[in-house]
């Protein structure tokens, strides 16, 4: 296993204008309209009618949303469509929107109301690049965030399906119910649909990356279940992914300078449309410490799991300490924190430098999965728990725990 260094990637106007096209093609892509007063054409407006009317009847809407709030939706949708043809009454017959330049600007070029701004000094307004566009009739926002300020550092690629219209929420739901009520996937739809995430990936050249795992979502809002493809993928560095769910670990005293840590997130239809995408934190490497660095073994990593676990305190693990000891005193027995290990990955962790903020190291470690259930000790009742919830991450190297 390897020890890498690595520091935060310098985020250029030609990296997000890459990886905009790398996800959409070479569609038009537009400023987005500040979120005060955004401006829309005729056409615009109309388009975002058209989109609401096949949905202005009962079995249309329960269809879209489910019995339960098939009533109250209609009537939004019907006040939205007035609403709607009210402004394009005045609209500019040509599009308002201006071409994305791919220039970072503040944050307030495009969130620029007051409760957007608030008392915040333009020096401490991290550098946006927010775009809309179109394809295959349906609208994306498109977004690129660059922080460096003294509490943390970001740099993040973020596109969602539904953008460039007054009602986004209604329109991604729309979307939804298009393209992922298409039944369950079958394994080859999985595999077709992690080869295409790669395959992105690997274009946008931020890096190697490597997919960590993918995780199957259904959605009941409508008549049909809805499925969506999680796909997670981690950093690879010579050779050997990151482990994935890392967390940052530095406490509110000490977090200055800390840098998001790097992955990346995909939402995906069975048929491999893309809905979002969240890349965090790309990486630039420094250079190869150590090629074959020793470790210690897995039981010796599993041993210090396990003292970690006995000698941690049980309300740091989801319920509460002064919860915990409400529940021992109205029930009247000792509530004991039980962590149960079901996954284990090896892998690279990150860990930061000490002498500086701006270096990183990528080091062997032992990430470990699992649940958490507080049971009473004498009746063993279930007073809290959480699935898939817990994570430790352990240098494989001196056996610290980074996270």
């Amino acid at each position: 296993m390897p020890v890498v260094e690595v520091v935060p990637r310098n985020i250029t106007s030609e990296d997000a204008e890459r990886v905009a096209k790398t996800l959409l093609g070479d569609e038009a892509f537009y400023e987005r309209e500040p979120s005060s007063n955004p401006q829309y054409s005729k056409s615009q407006y109309q388009e975002m009618i058209s989109r609401l009317v096949p949905y202005t009847n009962i079995a249309a809407m329960t269809d879209l949303v489910g019995t339960d709030n098939a009533g109250s939706m209609l009537e939004a949708f019907k006040q939205g469509i007035d609403q709607l043809a009210t402004a394009m009454e005045t609209a500019p017959e040509e599009n308002p929107h201006v071409p994305c330049d791919w220039m970072f600007k503040k944050e307030r070029h495009y969130n620029d109301s007051a409760s957007d701004i608030g008392d915040r000094a333009l020096g401490e307004d991290d550098d946006w690049l927010v775009a809309t566009a179109e394809k295959d009739g349906k609208g994306y926002t498109y977004m690129v965030i660059s922080r460096n300020q003294p509490d943390y550092k970001l740099n993040r690629f973020n596109i969602q399906l539904g953008g460039a219209s007054v009602y986004t929420i209604w329109d991604r739901q729309i979307y939804w119910s298009e393209l992922c009520r298409t039944g369950e996937p079958t394994q080859q739809q999985l595999q077709a649909v992690q080869s295409k995430v790669l395959d992105i990936l690997e274009k946008m050249d931020l890096g190697q990356w490597r997919i960590a795992h993918i995780q199957v979502e259904t959605n009941y809002m409508g008549s049909a279940p809805e499925y969506l493809l999680r796909v997670y993928a981690t950093p690879v560095f010579n050779g050997i992914a990151a482990v994935y769910g890392q967390k940052n670990t530095q406490k509110s005293s000490d977090y200055t300078g800390a840098y998001a840590i790097t992955q990346a997130t995909f939402l995906m239809s069975s048929n491999g449309d893309l809905i979002d995408m969240e890349l965090d934190s790309p990486l630039e490497v420094i250079s190869l410490l150590n090629e074959n660095v020793a470790t210690l073994t897995f039981s010796q990593l599993m041993e210090r799991a396990r003292n970690h676990l006995v000698l941690s305190d049980a309300g740091g693990f989801g319920l509460p300490t002064e919860q915990l000891v409400t529940y021992e005193q109205y029930f009247q027995e000792k509530v004991l924190c039980y962590v149960t290990i079901d996954q284990a990955e090896y892998g690279l962790a990150r860990i930061m430098a000490e002498d500086t903020t701006d270096r990183y190291y990528y080091v062997p470690a032992l990430m470990l999965h699992g649940s958490i259930e507080y049971r009473g000790d004498s009746t063993g009742t279930n007073y809290f728990s959480a699935e898939n919830d817990y994570t430790l991450c352990i240098n494989a190297i001196d056996g610290t725990i980074i996270g």
